[in-house]
This record gives structure tokens, C-alpha cells and sequence, in this order.
């Protein structure tokens, strides 16, 4: 099997604070779902391993830096979910996903959905009147509901 290395080049120091995570949080992460090395030095990150991985992760840190530059404060989960549809050959809905802002409150934190269920579920919500959400607590049921209302 063949290495390859992918690089990738962050503005600056705090773009690559916020794509690896405090303490490196989210590199961890990343390095969890795909068998490859990411070293970070200085303003870039360096992936190495087969190229299908290497690949796969460099997509991931792209969509990540997509979704960190339209201002989001990222997360472990925006990490490994993501990982999750890269793995799957999803990275459109992915890309849709981190695109798509549902409000941005008086304070201006941007409200979007963190799932593709949660996008879909906003989506009934849109185009049928009444809409019946059913399912575990805290998956954000309530929340996107009520989102939906002031939005509208």
C-alpha cells in the first residue's frame, strides 16, 4: 500500500487553534476515524497515510476550516459526524450541512441544524403545516421547533 501525504495550510494560528481544538482535542478526534498520521507544525497540518485515507481526512479539515470560517465554533461532534460522512462518500450533505444557517439570535450566534435528521426534520417542518416530532430527548426536538416558530 502506498503512503501519500496531504498539506494543509491555515491563515493563521488561531484558524489552526480552532480546526485541532484546545490541547488538540479535535485532531485527536480526527486521527480516531482514519488510520493516518496528522502532524501539525506551525500554520499547516500534515496527513500521511494510504492515499484513500489521507485523502478522506484532508476533505474532513477542508469542510472543517468551510464550516469555521462562516464563523461556527467547532466541536467533537462536528468532528467525528463528519468523519462519519466523509467515511460514507457524503461529503456534499456534508458541505449542506455547515452551509445551511436557520437564525442568528439578538447576541448573533448562528442556529443551524448538527444532523442530517435534524435537517430533515427542519425541512417537514417547512413544508407541511403541522409537524410531529417523535424521538429521544435531547435531539434537539423542541429546540429546532421552537427555532422554526420565531423564525417565521
Amino acid at each position: 500500500m502506498q503512503e501519500t501525504t496531504e498539506e494543509i495550510e491555515f491563515r493563521d494560528q488561531q484558524e489552526a487553534y480552532a480546526i485541532l481544538g484546545d490541547r488538540d482535542t479535535l485532531l485527536q478526534s480526527m486521527q480516531e476515524n482514519f488510520s493516518c498520521r496528522m502532524v501539525s507544525r506551525g500554520g499547516s497540518l500534515a496527513i500521511t497515510g494510504a492515499a484513500e485515507d489521507a485523502a478522506a481526512a484532508c476533505a474532513l479539515v477542508q469542510e472543517l476550516l468551510f464550516y469555521h470560517r462562516q464563523g461556527a465554533k467547532l466541536t467533537t461532534h462536528e468532528a467525528a459526524y463528519g468523519a462519519r460522512l466523509i467515511r460514507e462518500g457524503r461529503r456534499e450533505e456534508l458541505h449542506g450541512l455547515f452551509s445551511e444557517v436557520l437564525l442568528v439570535t439578538a447576541k448573533g450566534k448562528e442556529v443551524r441544524a448538527k444532523t442530517l435528521g435534524q435537517r430533515d426534520y427542519l425541512a417537514k417542518i417547512r413544508k407541511n403545516a403541522v409537524t410531529l416530532g417523535v424521538g429521544p430527548a435531547g435531539t434537539g426536538k423542541t429546540y429546532l421547533a421552537v427555532v422554526m416558530a420565531v423564525a417565521a
